[in-house]
């Protein structure tokens, strides 16, 4: 287990070792030193057509971060909820971006580059 951030009483770990191919972590935990953990998640480890879903997409979790973001920056305004929405929608549409790339090139869904 590896510590990845503390914010407040939380945090972040990565409970799997890097992957060989990718050098990315994909299995990580939420805990607190009170509570213990609090919640875990799995990230889509390996391409689609080579693996089969096995974990949340990358680009899902912004999503998920992004509608938070708006409905905070609706309700309560402020430079800050605003910067945070603006930041998400440059990652989702950034990833859209490379997806439709690599769609076009045929190599989406594998390891290819």
């Amino acid at each position: 287990m590896v510590k990845i951030a503390q914010d407040g009483p939380f945090t972040l770990f990565a409970t799997d070792k890097p992957d060989q191919n990718d050098g990315a972590h994909h299995k990580y935990e939420v805990s607190t030193t009170e509570d213990g953990p609090l919640c875990a998640f799995n990230f889509q480890h390996g391409p689609l057509q080579e693996v089969g879903p096995n974990g949340a997409p990358d680009l899902l979790i912004a999503k998920a971060l992004h509608n938070r973001a708006s409905h905070y920056a609706q309700r309560f305004g402020g430079e800050h909820n605003h910067a945070a929405t603006d930041g998400l929608k440059i990652y989702i549409d950034a990833c859209n971006a490379r997806t439709a790339d690599r769609k076009k090139r045929s190599v989406e869904g594998t390891r290819d580059a």
